[in-house]
């Protein structure tokens, strides 16, 4: 079971439909010191970088109210709020871009789109969790 949701302008939540596959992949990028101390050795700091978590999806388009609410985020580069759940136990919540939404149709095939969803600010993951 995959099920993304979204808030859309009017606080209700909308759920994409069509999914096909999706990608969870999370970033991490250590801050770095280096100092006569170490000899010029790089040392990573723990607890600090840069991190997000990257959601690439795939999926037939149905047109649905979600594909709206994430075509509109696209357009005005704002952030969404988002859940997903993978399984039965898998919850991550988190603000989002949309850093891409393609369409692919073709004569005689449904169409299908590809989606890349960036977090901003704290992702919340649970692994036993259940849907609200």
């Amino acid at each position: 079971m995959i099920v993304l949701k979204f808030r859309n302008d009017s606080g209700d939540c909308v759920t994409l439909s069509g999914i096909q596959n999706i990608r969870l992949t999370l970033r991490n990028k250590n801050s770095e010191v280096k100092g006569v101390l170490s000899g010029g050795w790089k040392n990573s700091l723990n607890g600090t970088g840069d991190k997000n978590v990257a959601v690439r999806i795939t999926g037939i388009a149905e047109h649905s109210a979600a594909e709206s609410v994430l075509l509109e985020g696209s357009f005005e580069n704002r952030a969404l709020n988002c859940t997903l759940l993978l399984g039965s136990r898998t919850k991550v919540t988190m603000k989002c871009f949309v850093e891409l939404y393609e369409w692919y149709y073709e004569v005689g095939n449904l169409g299908s789109f590809n989606v890349v969803l960036i977090s901003s600010g704290l992702v919340h993951y649970n692994q036993n969790a259940k849907d609200d």
